[in-house]
This record gives structure tokens, sequence and C-alpha cells, in this order.
């Protein structure tokens, strides 16, 4: 007798594996972010020139070995897994507690939170791609199109405020809260990869940096790829490919004297790749210092951008305000890049409309323009805000700080390397010590691509690098020059005799920017310090039910200034010599001397001085300096440039 076969289910599926295991299965990519950190600036020079490793494969490899040594950090270190077409995230953090309103004080002089919101600290990757069917030529992978944002927030304390010294102990006096310092990298970009490879993401000084005194820190950000369940190859891989159409983009800013800075800047010969050279080994034997170095990497037509900052929370308090609020200022360093040289091209839709569309300049398939935004925040102190010395509890303190922008687009010559902006950091906030005038220093900004153009675009627009020096000179040499000018009927001076006598060191170079800009563009280079100076006035409170007369006492209130040099430069046109607007702006804050800070009145706008030159249709020979502007100092009786005269010298290369 024959039993019939009776078929399960767990048979019936097994019938089916060879189908399934048959059809095509969706990619995914196994990604590795790495976050590496070391102290010193001969690494940070090294990436910013490194056309042999365009990919970053020697300079991770290199790290992992020093990290394993103890020489430099593993700061972060995440995976995540992502399917083609689908975004994956990954996050470590903790919430903490972060309070944003205030009553108080109270009877026993403390000051309590009333509403608080959450900061997550700790580490976050967001990954999104798309892998492509297609291999890359000469590369056995397929390509990896990756959307990545990376972000780590540390606690680096919680400072009491008011604080008299952010570099000294603090007291937590007059019960004020205790607000958390909050230190934030992030990262927007998107990479091309494949499996074995190793990308550069990033460079950025750590956060801390604007807060320290000492050598700065450099934090390196790495991505590598795996491809369907392969982990990313071992550090020793050899790359076998390059990216199409990405490029890295790295900011660098030195920092010299401003005395030997103006001479630098008048004595080249527009050579952007000697004068890098020169200055970085300046850099390495130590007459000079590296201020700052952020690098991202940019795609042709996208957007990338790198921040490294520490969120600093700044008490907006006053005894006349029974309630407590804060601001938070941004310290530290952010650069944003996106492919420039476009040019508007207008269509008609079918249905009448007008449409533009922005068309790249990209000459020979080769991509050196760019829209560059540096942003920079340093030097952050605190200062009392209340004038009278015999009453340094009353309040609190107030933040001053640097801050540098510079915004422009620029086009990377062939070697790779632009100058592209100076910005003096004083005279900020003058001093009143008989040798301050010679005092100060100067960011000197190169902008590199890796890897480098390569050729000459044709066609393409030129740029002009304009610089502008602020001459400080006697009035024996500034009444007669002046008189010159004014016979000159507003034309340009010829400059070169009074260039040098100031190398020659006869007279200090006060201030000085230089930014570059392209024809029918606008560019600036911005280097100011925030100080928030206080204006004590009489305030007269009127009658009422529980006041049977007027009373007379103070109204505290302040104001912002942006106190340093702000250069504006739009470019009229393309001709050999260029025509230009030029808006020059320098502003000035003297700190108060100590037998005036029981004044009660802090006469704000007496104890400053502005000069706003603004030139109209001016045209400039190229590599001539010229003198463009003669005026007496404004500057109050006391300070060190009372009494002399000020020459603007511009000089367009």
């Amino acid at each position: 007798m024959k039993f019939p076969v009776i078929t399960t289910a767990p048979a019936l599926l097994l019938l089916f594996l060879p189908a399934f295991s048959s059809a095509q299965v969706i990619p995914h990519a196994h990604l590795r972010y790495l976050s590496i950190g070391k102290t010193g600036a001969a690494t940070a020079l090294a990436a910013a020139a490194s056309s042999k490793d365009p990919g970053g494969h020697a300079l991770f490899a290199r790290l992992m070995t020093e990290v394993a040594e103890g020489k430099a950090t593993l700061l972060a270190d995440q995976e995540i897994i992502v399917r083609s077409g689908q975004r994956s995230k990954v996050a470590a953090v903790r919430h903490f507690p972060v309070p944003v309103d205030f009553t108080g004080p109270g009877t026993a002089g403390v000051i309590l939170p009333t509403d608080f919101t959450t900061e997550g600290c700790g580490q976050t990757l967001e990954a999104e791609l798309t892998i492509s069917g297609a291999l890359i030529p000469g590369v056995d992978r397929q390509l990896q199109d990756i959307n990545l944002a990376p972000e780590r927030k540390e606690l680096l304390s919680l400072y009491p405020w008011p604080v008299p010294g952010l570099r000294g102990t603090g007291e937590s006096g007059g019960g004020l809260p205790r607000l958390p310092l909050i230190a934030v990298q992030k990262t927007a970009t998107q990479p091309l990869s494949w499996t074995g490879n190793t990308v550069l993401l990033s460079i950025s000084p750590s956060p801390t940096t604007g807060l320290t005194d000492g050598e700065p820190m450099f934090c390196y950000q790495f991505i590598r790829s795996g491809l369907n369940g392969e982990t990313p190859a071992p550090p020793d891989a050899r790359r076998t490919g390059t990216e199409p159409g990405e490029r890295r983009i790295h900011a660098v800013t030195l920092r010299l004297p401003r005395q030997e800075a103006a001479a630098v800047m008048l004595q080249t010969d527009g050579d952007d790749a000697a004068l890098y050279a020169r200055l970085s080994g300046m850099v390495t034997a130590g007459t000079a210092t590296l201020s700052g170095h952020s690098a991202v990497v940019c795609r042709d037509g996208q957007r990338s951008k790198v921040e490294s900052l520490v969120n600093f929370p700044v008490l907006d308090w006053s005894p006349q305000h029974p309630n407590f609020s804060y601001e938070t200022r941004n310290i530290g360093e952010a650069l944003e890049v996106e492919t420039g040289g476009m040019t508007a091209h207008t269509t008609r839709t079918e249905d009448g409309r007008t449409q533009v569309i922005p068309v790249f300049e990209n000459h020979n398939g080769v991509q050196s323009t760019w829209n560059i935004a540096l942003e920079r925040q340093s030097g952050l102190e605190m200062v009392p805000w209340h004038p009278a010395a015999s009453k340094p509890d009353e309040a609190g303190a107030l933040p001053e700080y640097l801050e540098q922008n510079l915004s422009a687009e620029f086009r990377i010559p062939p070697s790779g390397i632009l100058c592209a902006g100076t910005i003096s950091s004083s005279p900020a906030t003058q001093s009143s010590e008989p040798d301050a005038a010679s005092e100060g220093t100067t960011d000197i900004t190169f902008v590199t691509q890796t890897p480098p153009p390569g050729t000459a675009e044709e066609g393409a627009r030129p740029q002009v690098h304009l610089q502008a020096f602020m001459l400080s000179l006697p009035a024996a040499d500034g009444v007669p020059l002046a008189a010159a000018l004014k016979a000159a009927s507003g034309a340009p001076l010829p400059a070169e005799r009074w260039v040098q006598r100031l190398l020659r060191g006869e007279f200090p170079c006060a201030a000085q920017a230089s930014t570059v800009v392209f024809p029918g563009r606008r560019s600036k280079m911005l280097g100011v310090r925030k100080v928030r100076l206080q204006e004590t006035r009489p305030l007269t409170l009127p009658v009422t039910a529980n006041r049977p007369s007027p009373v007379t006492t103070q109204s505290v209130s302040w104001e912002q200034n942006d106190c340093g040099v702000i250069l504006t430069v739009e470019h009229g046109g393309a001709a050999a010599d260029p025509v230009t607007d030029i808006t020059w702006e320098w502003d000035t804050a003297p700190v108060l001397a100590p037998d005036e800070m029981d004044s009660p009145d802090a006469g704000l706008e007496a104890r400053r001085y502005r000069q706003k030159i603004e030139l109209r249709d001016l045209k400039l020979p190229r590599a001539q300096p010229v003198i463009a502007d003669v005026r007496a100092s404004n500057a109050r009786e006391g300070a060190p440039e009372h009494g002399r005269w000020h020459a603007l010298v511009l000089l367009a290369r």
C-alpha cells in the first residue's frame, strides 16, 4: 500500500528558495566615520598641500599610527549600514538640561531658573547614499554617492556667572546659576567613495581653540566604506582611482605682527604659491603662527560646510531688570563652500513665464571657481560691565571677542593656492599705552584646492586682489600730503615713496585689509572686536502713589559695537585697470583709563573714533600703490593716534 506524499509548509518554502536567491538584492554600504585630533601646525600644513595624497589615504594611515603611539587622539569612531536610496542614523547622546529663563534674586540673593531646554551631548552620524550600478573606470568597485552629516557635542564645563575672567577660576557670587559651555563639531558634505577608499571629509580647529592659549589642536575627519557586507579595507590598502568632480577646499590662516605683515604684502609680486611657501616656512621656524585651518570636501554643483564652535552663554541682565535670560555666542571657526562661477541663463517656459537657470563657468571640465564664506571668532574675554571700580560685585561680566569674516567668489589658480584676504586684528580695542600704536597682528588667509585645477581656464574672468593699508603719519607729513591730494582734485597720488618709508620703519601701518573680487561682484573682509560698551545716564522716576516726589537715579544700558576694520569692494568692469567702488571703515573703542572708572557717565561716543571712507568709480592701476585718501585722526586726546594723520594706500594686483 502506498501512502500519499504530504507536502508541508516548510517544504513548500524550500521550493522557492532558489527563486529568491537569484533575485536582485538592493545593495547597501557599511560606513565607518572617524575623527582624529592632533596638536601642532606641521600636520595641518601638510594636509593643506597634499597634492600627492588628494583623498587623504596616507594622512589617515599616519594619524592612526600616531593614535596607537599616543601622539594623536581618536575623538570619534562610528559605524553605520545604509541601503542604497535610503537614510540611516546612529546616535549616542546624553540629554543635558539647560536653563533658559531665570527670576530673582530673592531674599537670599538666589536666582532661580524658571524654564529649561535640553541639549544632547554625544555623537551622531546620519548618512544617505546611492550606489551606482556602473563600475568606475580603473576600479573594480561600484561608486557610492554619500550624503553625510556627522556631529559631535561635548559638555566642556559649567561656568558660574558672572566670571571675573574666562581663564580665571571664577566664582558663583550673587547666587547666579551655572551655565554650560558646549563644544560642537559638524560637517555636512557629499563625498564619493567605494570599498577600500579613504576620504578626508574635513579639517577644523578644536572648538576650544578660541578659548585657550597655546598650540592649537586640529581635528581630521575621515569616511571609509564597504559594500554588501564587506567591511572597509585596512588603512594600508592602495588607492586605485580618483573621485569624479570632487575637490577639497582649504582655508589656511597665518598670523604675523602687523608691521611685518604689511611689509610682506607690499613686497609680494603676486606669486601666491611662493608667498604661501614663505609664510609656511615662517610657521615652521616659529616666527609666524597658524591661527586657523578649515577644509571640507565639495562636489561640482553642491554646497558643503564644516564648523567647530563653542556655544558660549552670556547672561543678559541689569539691576533695573529683575528677570534674567541669556544669549548664545558662537566662538570658533566655520567654512562654507559651494561651486561658483555661475552665470544666469534666461529662458521662457511654455506658459510664458520667465525662468532663470544658473550655468556653471566650468571651462575644460576643470572646476576652480568657488563661493566661499569663512567665519572666525576667537580671543573671548569677559570684562566687568559696570564702570565703577568701587562696585565690582554689583554686576556681571560681558563678552568681548574678535570676529573675522571673509565672503567672496574666488578662482583658484593652476598652482592650487590663492591669497584670498588679509585683516588686522587691531586696533580693535585701543590702549592708552604710548607704544600701543606699534602693537597688533594681521591674519593672512590662503584658499587652496586639492587636487589643484592644474590648468588655466579659457576665457576666465580676471579677478583683482585689492589691498588697503592705513598709514599713521605725523602731522608734519600728513598736512602737506592732504594738500597735495586736494590739489589733484581727488585723483589718487603715487604712493611708492610712502611705501618705501613704511618699509624703512619711519611710521607704522595702523591697519590693513584685503580681499579678492571678480568683475561684476562684491567682496567683503571684516575683522572687528565685538565690544559691548555700557552707557550710564541719569534717569528720573515720575511721581506715583508710592512716590510723592520725582527720584533721580541711573539708567544702565549696553550697546554692542563692531570695533575694527571692514573693507568692502565692488568690481565694476573687466578693464586692465579695474574700476571699483571701495568702502573702508575703521572704528576703535579705547579702554577706559583707571582714573575714569568711577565716572558716572561713561561717555560712550566720546571714547570712540570712527572713519568711513567711500570711494566711487575709482580707477586703479595694476601693481602700483596709490594714496586715495588723507585725513586727520579724530582720536581723543591721550589715545596713541591723537594728533596724527591717516593716509589710505590702495594696491590692486
